[in-house]
C-alpha cells in the first residue's frame, strides 16, 4: 500500500508538470479547456509529498535509513525515484506493464476498500473510473497501430490513467464521464439498449439450438450404442450355441 502510495503522488507530480507544458502549447483541450483546479498547485503535491515522507510506515522507514547510510535526503531519494520511474517509462523494458500495473492495481485495491466501506460517494468514483478505464481500452485496442507511433506514448498513457484516478474535482473520470461519456450515452441510450436486447435474444437462440442439437446427438449417441451392444451380444449368443 506504501509503495503504491509513494508511485501515485510521483506520477501525479508528472501529471502536473505535463499538464502545464501541454497548456503552454495549447494542446491540453477538448472542446472546452480541461481546466486543474487551483488545490491541485505544485505547492500542494509537495506537502502531500513531505507528509508522506515525514510519516511512518516500511517505505520511509527504508528511506530513513539509506539517508543515514549515504546522507541522501528523503526528498532527494524521491525526485530520484521519479526520475528512474520517467526513464523507464522512456527507455526501459516493460514500459506498458508498469503503466497496466499503476492504472490497474492501484485502482483495484481502491475499489476493494470503496466497497467495504460503509460510504456511497467512493464506491460512484471508483465505478466511474473503470467504466473510463474500459472506454479507453476499446479506443486503444482499435487504435494501437497509430499510437504505436507516438512518441513517450506510455509515459502519456500512464499520466492520464493517474489524472483519472487522483482525488478532488480535477478527477479526470469523473470530468470524462460528465462530459463526454454521460452525454453520448444518454444521448444513444435506446439504440444501445435496443442492440443489448437482440444480442441477448440471439445468444439465448443460439444456446437454445445448440442444447437442441446436444441432446439430439446425445440421443443419437445413446440409441448407437444400445443397438451396438445388443449386436454384440447376439453374436456372442450365436457363439455359444456353435460351440454347444
Amino acid at each position: 500500500k506504501e509503495w503504491a502510495n509513494l508511485a501515485l503522488v510521483a506520477v501525479a507530480s508528472l501529471l502536473l508538470s505535463l499538464q502545464r507544458l501541454l497548456r503552454n502549447v495549447c494542446v491540453f483541450s477538448f472542446s472546452q479547456r480541461v481546466r486543474i483546479s487551483s488545490s491541485l498547485t505544485m505547492a500542494a503535491y509537495m506537502e502531500k509529498v513531505n507528509t508522506f515522507l515525514d510519516s511512518d510506515n516500511p517505505v520511509t522507514e527504508q528511506m530513513k535509513k539509506l539517508e543515514e547510510k549515504t546522507g541522501i535526503k528523503k526528498l532527494h531519494q524521491f525526485f530520484a525515484f521519479v526520475g528512474i520511474v520517467l526513464l523507464w517509462f522512456v527507455f526501459g523494458y516493460g514500459a506498458s506493464l508498469l503503466c497496466s500495473v499503476i492504472g490497474f492495481i492501484y485502482p483495484a485495491y481502491r475499489s476493494l476498500k470503496a466497497l467495504e466501506s460503509k460510504e456511497a460517494d467512493d464506491d460512484r468514483v471508483w465505478l466511474v473510473y473503470w467504466v473510463v478505464y474500459a472506454s479507453f481500452s476499446v479506443v486503444e485496442f482499435f487504435s494501437d497501430i497509430f499510437l504505436a507511433w507516438i512518441p513517450f506514448y506510455y509515459l502519456l498513457k500512464c499520466a492520464f490513467l493517474v489524472w483519472c484516478m487522483i482525488p478532488g474535482g480535477a478527477n479526470g473520470s469523473m470530468i470524462l464521464y460528465d462530459r463526454i461519456l454521460r452525454p453520448t450515452f444518454k444521448k444513444h441510450e435506446a439504440q444501445i439498449d435496443q442492440v443489448a436486447n437482440k444480442a441477448v435474444s440471439s445468444a439465448k437462440e443460439v444456446s437454445s439450438e445448440a442444447s437442441a442439437i446436444a441432446a439430439s446427438a446425445a440421443d443419437q449417441a445413446t440409441e448407437y450404442a444400445m443397438k451396438e451392444g445388443m449386436k454384440q451380444m447376439k453374436e456372442k449368443h450365436l457363439q455359444q450355441e456353435e460351440q454347444q
